[in-house]
């Protein structure tokens, strides 16, 4: 995955993530709610959109009169 010019092994590096966990993190094979918010913000992506099973949309909140 290369998003922004910015390489999964990159933005692992940036986080001291090896590339092994960042895969196993895309794979759902493990979690990391850090990794997964870099990676979200890494591509402008809503982190529910990106990791849908992990992250329920959120609910709209109604307004206040």
């Amino acid at each position: 995955m290369r998003i922004s010019h910015l390489s999964l092994k990159a933005l692992g590096d940036s986080l001291g993530v090896t590339p092994s966990m960042m895969s196993k993190i895309l794979s759902r094979d493990t979690t990391s709610a850090r990794v997964e918010r870099a990676i979200a913000d890494a591509i402008g992506k809503p982190l529910w959109e990106v990791f849908p099973d992990r992250y329920g949309k959120p609910e709209p909140m109604d307004e206040v009169a």
